[in-house]
């Protein structure tokens, strides 16, 4: 059996409730999957793309709950960057869903953070962290052996919105 190893790793996690709420925050769902789902926030209000909408504009105590109650391995990515909820809303009004073999959820958050180049999570992690622009990290229900995020080509990500549209 291949042992699947760490394609973005995290030197250390921070505590859920240290988030700074109004930062620009990048929320990574399903940190455990193949792969994962990415969203966004900035002044307490949270943007996903997903494969039957969009989340616009929620509020960050929902999402908590959310992942809280279903116990949703996930890990936060506060930001050194800022934006208003106008250019977010700007950025997202130009998607309606995922499509496969076209439109991740990692597509707005791409353009809004000027990294258009990143094919995947990871590359966005790795420009981020390149440029000095990830502050801290922080967990929800993320165990002591969670040492990063697991490889995974596009590939993974256009067969699972494949299979979400199929659904």
């Amino acid at each position: 059996m291949e042992v699947l190893t760490s394609e973005y790793e995290i030197a250390k996690i921070e505590d859920s409730k240290l988030i700074p709420r109004d930062g620009v925050l990048l929320w990574v769902w399903h940190v455990d999957k193949i792969p994962p789902h990415i969203g966004i926030s900035t002044r307490g209000s949270y943007y996903s793309l997903k494969a039957n909408g969009k989340d616009e504009g929620l509020v960050l105590s929902l999402i908590e709950s959310i992942i809280e109650k279903k116990k949703i391995k996930t890990l936060v990515f506060a930001l050194d960057r800022e934006f208003s909820i106008e250019e977010v809303d700007t950025i997202f009004s130009q998607f309606t869903e995922t499509v496969p073999l076209k439109i991740t959820c990692l597509n707005p958050i791409k353009s809004l953070l000027s990294f258009n180049e990143a094919g995947k999570l990871s590359e966005l992690l790795s420009a981020l962290d390149g440029n000095d622009l990830i502050l801290d990290v922080y967990g929800y229900n993320i165990g002591n052996q969670f040492g990063g995020l697991e490889k995974y080509t596009e590939k993974d990500i256009h067969s699972r919105l494949i299979k979400l549209s199929n659904e």
